[in-house]
């Protein structure tokens, strides 16, 4: 049963990050360059997703190096690129904890948290920061990417 969770999660994960990637593919230059004045610029949303997810596998005990600052991003490929590397990071590790992923605990606001449980709210926060994103697309008059996956 284990293996089948940790299949349908994966399953679920890599739809949802596709669907970010959509969004940084499909983005006009507008789009990309956008920098509201009390929400995070497009850059930052997606990069706060990588550095989420970065940090919660770091609290589970793996060295992941991966951090671009927002000033460093020159162009949609670059950010593109880092989505891409932190993604296939990402997966390896799932990969290689297996069955071992429904065992850890992490620090979450000195609170010890399952690590599954994390991994679900990547998803939730993945989501909510690609929402955001959208409304940057609806911003300058355009649809965002189909969903359908």
């Amino acid at each position: 049963m284990k293996d089948k969770w940790i299949g349908y999660y994966c399953k679920q994960w890599e739809r949802t990050r596709k669907r970010t990637i959509q969004l940084i593919e499909q983005s006009s230059d507008e789009v990309f360059g956008h920098s509201p004045k009390k929400q995070y610029s497009f850059i930052k949303q997606v990069l706060h997703i990588m550095e989420w997810e970065i940090e919660m596998f770091q609290r589970a005990g793996f060295n992941i190096e991966h951090q671009l600052n927002e000033a460093e991003v020159k162009s949609k490929r670059q950010l593109l690129d880092y989505t891409l590397n932190v993604t296939k990071t990402t997966k390896g590790y799932i990969d290689d904890l297996g069955d071992d992923i429904l065992n850890i605990m992490i620090p979450i606001n000195t609170i010890e948290t399952p690590f599954y449980e994390v991994l679900l709210d990547l998803i939730d926060h993945e989501a909510h920061h690609r929402g955001q994103i959208v409304s940057y697309y609806r911003n300058f008059d355009m649809s965002p990417p189909n969903y359908e996956i």
